[in-house]
């Protein structure tokens, strides 16, 4: 393995680089977390309870189990059962039989949690204008392409969208639960807080991206 050494040319350029480059994904992903938290505050959401309504939404007359809400937040269903008993009692979410399967219980989304999630995606796509509003659309696109090729060798192919670590209140975004967990100081970890805030790391599991 080369060593980079004192003098060498350009070695601490392309280090210094480096470090200014992961420093601000860090910052970056930080400050959009920090920003959704209080966007989401607005409605009176975490970030587990949107996170699962979204799922729910997505799932429409089908519903999802609350294993398969489980493994889509890479949580036990332990943890999961008081989110969704919280999320019942306030009338967002409904437990049913599944419509293909009468032997199993399913989760749906009343038509009050239908119409809060409608409401908080017509404001995120506002807020998110708003966040990006200073990076323009040339800007835009070499940010996602950039973020893109990283995403590629950090980020798995199979991995679901954003985890949440404690549902009742934040998110972990540890990555596929095949996958071992980040180290939160990692800049692997700050990349996907980032990638799954902005809403791209659900997509390279769709292939959208």
């Amino acid at each position: 393995m080369e060593v980079i050494r004192a003098g060498s040319a350009g070695g601490f350029g392309i280090l210094d680089a480096n470090v200014d480059l992961v420093t601000t994904l860090l910052h970056a992903a930080n400050f959009v977390r920090q920003c959704l938290g209080e966007f989401l505050e607005r409605f009176e959401l975490t970030e587990g309870r949107y996170l699962t309504l979204e799922a729910l939404s997505r799932a429409g007359a089908r519903g999802l189990s609350q294993s398969d809400v489980a493994d889509y937040l890479v949580q036990s269903e332990s943890n999961v059962s008081s989110l969704i008993d919280r999320l019942q009692r306030d009338g967002l979410v409904d437990r049913s039989w599944s419509v293909t399967d009468r032997r199993k219980r399913v989760l749906l989304l009343t038509e009050a949690g239908q119409q809060l999630i409608d409401r908080v995606g017509v404001a995120r796509a506002r807020w998110e204008e708003s966040l990006l509003s200073k990076v323009g659309p040339q800007e835009r696109s070499s940010l996602l392409e950039g973020l893109r090729l990283i995403g590629k060798q950090t980020v798995p192919t199979a991995m679901p969208r954003p985890p949440v670590s404690n549902v009742t209140e934040r998110v972990d975004w540890p990555g596929n639960h095949s996958v071992k967990r980040c180290d939160p100081a990692s800049p692997h970890f700050a990349l996907e807080q980032m990638l799954s805030t902005l809403g791209l790391a659900g997509r390279f599991g769709e292939g959208e991206q």
